[in-house]
């Protein structure tokens, strides 16, 4: 657009709003611009000669604009002088009225003659400041800087304009623009002179052909990229490629930006960027770069940001290392490549760690403190540390290659977390040798069902009693926020039964626990008993309940709760028993891979709460038997020695029997911390070692991660809420280009429009691919899976990608099936097939 032009259309939208513009023009350089805004509707006063004349005009034409049968909409005082900006000034200025009922240019530096030269010529701004940079340019000259052209032919078959879009079309085009390049015969020799002029690109190629126009141009673009953000000199055999001058870099940096921006353009950039990289050679020429600026338009840059990321980290620079993490979120070749995404998330997690640690380590007071205080210090934040720790390992878990730049990293965080971990729990073992277990004060679990569940059966109340086994206090926390919505619900801590297994702290979830618990054993094993009868498994737990509160309870099996989609209960139930053993049996059966599949079993409970409530149920209390340790890998020197002693029960992480201590073991006498047995001492290791070599998940000694438990108690609203729309979600793949996967970790776009008012911002659901009723593939580690559950968690309006993790012996079609994690209904299906290169 003419300069001319640009500035009259400006300043008739100044005017508008309120309908009187006080132009200050000293230098005269806009009164043939005001002067073309004259029409019908808009007067133009000229106070350039008679301030009482041009004022006398100004007050006829203010009160024609209160007219409303007048034509006059519109006016414009043109002053050939400063604006006032002192007080006395503005006092003696015979037009403030008018500024101060309507508006004034110039007001800030965006009103600059420079601003907005930039403005109307955005593409070229580069070249506009190196033509102020030599005095203020006219009217003519700022028109000059794009050759006072207006290629017709190109903007004719590309229904485009700017020269921005032009090059965006001849590289990305769609497919109306498409067909116009590969049909005309005639724009590419107009295209030669628009890019020599525009790009200073002289173009080599002698085909008319569309594509071999599209390839140069796309080497010219992309590389001068590459070497105007470069903060180093070009390696000699790069330096005769092609490129742009810094003249034309705002140009070139906005046509790549556009590119990698807008979806519609992203695969082609991808691949044009690919190309670019394998015909220059660019990796292997560019591989002693330690530092190519601030943008990334090759992939093999990106993997130098990660390492920058790390180096900051190690340099304890986290601010510096969180604001590249956050720059590198919106890079394509993070955002595309689900590998590289997995990296940055691991990256995070491991720097997030880090932090815990050392601000714990600021923070903690090794003195000084009481068994009650460090287990209330654990209930109330010390359990983050577990948390981020399980978080990392599961992001470790979804990858499939190498962790590579980020190894060392993930090496220290893992490091130092077992090092703060275990000091903590040799103070903690130090307290409870002092002073017995459980904390004075403390909720016992063997007090549980007396507390929450019996005094809702007195008054009947339906309650639901869910048993998850191995549901450690950090788990808990993240249920908890699953659970709020119109909900009431609390989070207590318990003290755990010792020693912390299985049979042992259901038993003692029992009602009559508290005061009538006792451990005896048998063949080899821990035997509890309440009021003499033995507790072992469920059908023991119910018997004993049932022994209270006749037919009112029964028990079911989690998985069969939620997949009875007719499921009846007697009307009779008022205590509904539900064995949840996804975690502990995940833990004890793929322990490496624990962190990565506990999600899958966590997120059931919030859809089994959901049920209960949908079934009638008043209250649901969740409670657990234990909690657990979950390293990265049990370490040599991690084995404890068996104190000496009988030992009838021995078991990975404790003894019981009658023995005495050693070096590496704590003995207890068994009175002292909570146990009523005849076998006189429980021995455990000091450290998280086992007794016997093991997997890096264990359970069953005298630590915060296994003793401290979480105690949900839910109560659902007496009013039914009013459902809320969930808005409309869509899944999508490659734009819906394809619907053939050739890779194990597909990228599913989801996008989340907003229909209604919604009570939330957000929708959170289940990513799963299910090939007819088995489940062959689910979302893998990324910003917007939810760590603790696997669940995507999107805002509304926001168009994401999230990556998929499809078995490694699947083939064929399948469907990838977002779901609510309550009611199991479908927000949306996306139908898919596996298309894998043999190799």
């Amino acid at each position: 657009m003419k300069i001319r032009d640009f500035l009259k259309e400006h300043f008739e939208k100044r005017v508008h709003p309120t309908g009187c513009l006080v132009f200050y023009d000293p230098e005269g350089r806009y009164l043939e611009i005001v002067r073309m805004m004259e029409s019908d509707g808009l007067a133009v006063i000229d106070g350039s000669n008679s301030t009482i004349l041009g004022r006398e005009k100004a007050m006829q034409a203010w009160r024609r604009l209160a007219d409303p049968s007048d034509s006059l909409r519109y006016m414009v005082i043109y002053l050939p002088v400063p604006r006032p900006v002192t007080e006395t000034d503005i006092q003696k200025n015979p037009y403030q009225p008018f500024a101060l009922g309507g508006s004034e240019f110039p007001v800030g530096d965006g009103d600059s003659y420079l601003a907005l030269c930039r403005q109307a010529k955005h593409d070229f701004v580069d070249r506009i400041e190196e033509l102020f940079s030599g005095g203020v340019p006219d009217f003519d000259t700022v028109d000059a800087v794009d050759g006072g052209q207006n290629w017709p032919k190109l903007t004719s078959i590309l229904k485009v304009v700017s020269p921005v879009e032009i090059v965006v079309a001849v590289l990305s085009p769609s497919e109306a623009q498409k067909k116009a390049l590969e049909r005309d015969e005639a724009w590419p020799v107009e295209f030669r002179s628009f890019a020599g002029a525009v790009l200073g690109l002289k173009l080599k190629t002698k085909s008319l052909k569309w594509k071999s126009i599209r390839e140069e141009l796309a080497r010219y673009v992309l590389f001068s990229e590459l070497a105007l953000d470069l903060p180093e000199e070009l390696p000699e055999e790069l330096r005769n490629v092609p490129q742009s001058s810094v003249s034309h870099k705002s140009l070139i940096f906005t046509v790549c930006d556009m590119l990698r921006e807008m979806e519609k353009h992203r695969e082609t950039y991808v691949d044009m960027a690919n190309t670019v990289t394998v015909e220059l050679g660019l990796e292997e020429r560019l591989k002693s770069v330690a530092d190519f600026g601030e943008r990334v338009t090759f992939s093999f840059e990106e993997r130098t940001f990660l390492g920058k990321f790390v180096a900051a980290v190690d340099g304890a620079k986290y601010e510096e290392a969180r604001k590249i993490a956050l720059g590198r979120k919106k890079s394509i070749w993070a955002t595309l490549d689900p590998e590289r995404q997995l990296l940055w998330v691991i990256a995070e997690r491991g720097l997030e760690l880090i932090v815990e640690v050392e601000t714990l380590e600021r923070a903690w007071k090794n003195n000084g403190l009481s068994l009650t205080e460090i287990f209330g210090n654990y209930k109330d934040g010390l359990y983050r540390l577990d948390a981020l720790n399980r978080e990392l390992l599961q992001a470790e878990g979804d990858l499939f290659g190498e962790s590579g730049a980020v190894s060392g990293l993930v090496e220290k965080a893992h490091k130092m977390y077992l090092g703060r971990a275990e000091k903590v729990q040799a103070l903690f073992l130090s307290l409870v040798e002092k002073e017995g277990w459980p904390p004075a004060g403390s909720l016992k679990q063997a007090q549980i069902f007396d507390k929450f569940v019996a005094p809702a059966l007195d008054t009947r109340e339906r309650i639901a009693y869910i048993l998850v086994d191995a549901l450690r206090f950090e788990l808990g926390v993240e249920l908890k926020a699953k659970l709020i919505g119109d909900s009431q619900v609390e989070l207590h801590a318990a003290a755990a039964q010792l020693p912390t297994i299985t049979r042992v702290g259901m038993a003692a979830l029992m009602p009559g626990a508290d005061g009538n618990f006792i451990i005896s054993h048998k063949d080899n094993e821990t035997v509890p008993e309440i009021n003499g009868e033995p507790v072992i498994a469920p059908k023991d737990r119910l018997k004993i309940i049932q022994k209270q509160y006749g037919d009112r309870v029964s028990i079911i099996g989690l998985n069969e709760f939620l997949k009875g989609k007719k499921l009846k209960l007697d009307d009779k139930v008022q205590l509904l028993l539900i064995k949840a053993l996804e975690i502990d049996e995940l833990g004890e059966s793929f322990a490496h891979d624990a962190a990565s599949l506990m999600p899958e079993a966590l997120k059931k409970l919030p859809a089994a709460v959901a049920k209960l409530r949908q079934l009638g149920f008043d209250q649901v209390i969740v409670a657990t038997d234990h909690g657990f340790i979950l390293l990265d890998e049990q370490g040599p020197g991690d084995v404890a020695e068996k104190p000496a002693g009988e030992w009838p029960v021995q078991k990975g992480r404790f003894l019981l029997g009658n023995g005495a201590g050693s070096a590496g073991t704590a003995v207890f006498e068994s009175a002292h911390i909570g146990i009523h047995s005849k076998m006189e001492n429980l021995a455990v290791p000091r450290s998280f070692g086992t007794f016997s070599k093991s997997d890096p998940y264990f359970h069953g000694g005298v630590s915060l991660q296994e003793c401290v438990l979480p105690v949900l108690h839910v109560r659902s609203p007496k009013k039914k809420q009013k459902e809320q729309p969930q808005g409309r979600l869509v899944l999508s793949y490659k734009s819906g280009n394809t619907n053939l996967i050739t890779t194990r970790r597909p990228m599913v776009d989801i996008a989340l429009f907003k229909e209604h008012m919604q009570a939330r911002d957000w929708l959170e659901f289940s990513l799963e691919a299910y090939s007819g009723d088995k489940i062959v593939g689910e979302a893998a580690s990324c910003d917007y899976l939810e760590p603790a559950t696997n669940l995507v968690k999107v805002q509304y309006g926001q168009a994401v990608k999230v990556p998929l993790r499809i078995d490694e012996d699947f083939e064929g079609a399948f469907e990838v099936r977002a779901v609510d994690p309550a009611t199991q209904a479908s927000y949306a299906v996306l139908k898919l097939k596996t298309n894998f290169m043999d190799i």
